[in-house]
């Protein structure tokens, strides 16, 4: 039993570490959002010539920074995504799970499309492998690509720097 607490211990310490991690990053995206809004008037549109292949496990880690761990493993962690032809489509395992993501969390998801198009118009259909045809073990679930949150912060980070910076010569031309 003693073995289990020590256990309990490190996890509570990495968590904590985590913790103070998100929270520096935080407020770093604080700052710059801070930056970005004093230095221009106007909304600043970065076109994107991606598309949209990583739609989805963008539009998975804004959701997942807005609800709970538990809700995001039990309704998120499995789910598939695919975008063709201006049409975002989310697969779940079963009926239940799609009517729960579809009943719950639809618009969080049209939101975070709306966020991350800049507005384009993106089509969502939520579907379940049990609708295809298609069911799974209960075992078995569908693979998911691991996202690099660090990653894509870090390339976050750097492009609002690039923006930063031709905001500032933008000024100083003036």
């Amino acid at each position: 039993m003693s073995d289990r607490k020590i256990d309990l211990a490190d996890v509570i310490v990495e968590l904590k570490e985590m913790q103070k991690d998100l929270r520096e990053k935080e407020s770093r995206i604080t700052e710059i959002l801070e930056q970005l809004e004093e230095t221009s008037d106007q909304p600043v549109v970065v076109e994107s010539k991606s598309d949209h292949s990583q739609l989805f496990y963008d539009v998975l880690n804004r959701v997942e920074a807005q609800i709970s761990g538990p809700s995001f493993a039990t309704w998120f962690s499995n789910l598939e995504g695919s975008f063709e032809n201006d049409t975002l489509t989310i697969t779940c395992n079963n009926l239940f799970q799609r009517d729960w993501v579809e009943n719950r969390y639809r618009p969080m998801i049209e939101d975070s499309i709306k966020e991350i198009t800049g507005g384009n118009d993106i089509t969502v259909e939520i579907a379940s492998l049990d609708d295809q045809g298609k069911f799974l073990a209960s075992d078995h679930t569908l693979p998911s690509k691991k996202v690099d949150v660090e990653a894509k912060f870090d390339s976050l980070e750097s492009k609002l720097d690039e923006v930063l910076s031709y905001l500032e010569e933008t000024r100083g031309n003036k």
